[in-house]
């Protein structure tokens, strides 16, 4: 990837020690893993397998960590990609003030032994 495109709010994948699957969101200036920032492939790969999942749980959204918002609807644009990432199974997080924070959990999570061995080598730990 260049340079440019690392400037965009990119979303890419990886998985905890634990297993757990997640999604995070960049703002545009968060770091990606190098299995991803090394390889457009590998990023658009892993993208539109999480992307053409169902919903599949309902979620719980982290309220302390969320910002103040003028209004509901700028509340409900804001929460739109994480809500709808963590509804496939994925805990999602967003970039802010030099780390990565949990915006929504699904209540029912997405198990690593059930991803496609393609994809499961290709996500990173993180």
């Amino acid at each position: 990837m260049d340079e440019s495109l690392l400037e965009c709010d990119l979303d890419w994948f990886g998985v905890a020690p634990d297993g757990s699957l997640a999604h995070f969101t960049t703002a545009g200036v968060g770091p990606v893993p190098v299995e991803f920032s090394g390889s457009v492939a590998n990023y658009e790969f892993v993208f539109d397998y999480f992307a053409s999942l169902q919903p599949m749980s309902d979620i719980e959204l982290i309220e302390e960590n969320l910002e103040e918002f003028d209004n509901e609807e700028q509340r409900q644009r804001y929460l739109a990609s994480f809500i709808a990432m963590s509804r496939k199974g994925l805990l999602s997080y967003d970039f802010k003030e030099n780390a990565y924070i949990l915006v929504a959990r699904p209540i029912v999570p997405m198990k690593y032994d059930l991803l496609p061995e393609n994809i499961k080598n290709t996500l990173p730990l993180i």
